[in-house]
């Protein structure tokens, strides 16, 4: 699983390279500066934004889990909060996606100035 998200940033990484290499391959000074700050700075923000969201949505959802779950089935030995690990890399995996889209929002925003 986790090659899975380093290969996967690594292929990121190739797309925006790619863009930047075909505006510098037209012959185009200005703006292959420019693409390569715009690209480079979408893919940072794009990942920064991930890992922040991603981040925050399992602290979230682990905490709501544990406190809902563990204390209705404290009784059982708190059985309930197994399903905690499930539901904390879950809301992790979707804060990390929503800040992801969040950031290629922003990212559109910036081009804008």
């Amino acid at each position: 699983m986790r090659t899975t998200g380093y290969i996967g940033v690594g292929l990121d990484f190739a797309s925006y390279t790619t863009n930047v290499y075909e505006a510098c391959a037209k012959g185009r000074e200005s703006e292959c500066r420019k693409a390569a700050i715009t690209e480079y700075s979408k893919f940072g923000g794009k990942q920064v934004a991930s890992l922040a969201g991603g981040a925050a949505g399992g602290i979230m959802g682990r905490a709501a889990c544990t406190w809902v779950l563990g204390l209705i089935t404290s009784e059982a030995g708190g059985i309930g909060e197994s399903v905690c690990l499930v539901s904390g890399i879950a809301s992790s995996i979707t804060g990390g996606k929503i800040a992801e889209k969040w950031g290629g929002y922003m990212e559109g925003e910036l081009e804008l100035l």
